[in-house]
């Protein structure tokens, strides 16, 4: 929902990445298990996965703390105690 509500410009295009990159890694986890499943002696190219989805996921971690701490997604600014 916070996806659909945000105001078109840099705030969507960053969480729109943000989205882009966490279904990349999802894709590239299930790939990583198949891949495992069928050959588990051949551990060159998941181990490969596991460090692109690794790498992906702080990239996407920095994303989503810039939208919430700098641009306040999600925020509810109503709440008790907010600022």
């Amino acid at each position: 929902m916070d996806l659909i509500s945000l105001p078109e410009g840099p705030i969507k295009r960053t969480a729109l990445i943000h989205m882009g990159i966490n279904l990349t890694v999802v894709v590239l986890y299930v790939i990583n298990a198949w891949m495992r499943t069928v050959n588990p002696d051949q551990l060159t190219l998941p181990m490969f996965l596991s460090l692109v989805a690794i790498l992906l996921l702080v990239v996407s971690g920095w994303l989503g703390g810039k939208l919430v701490y700098e641009h306040g997604v999600g925020v509810d600014t109503t709440a008790p105690g907010s600022r």
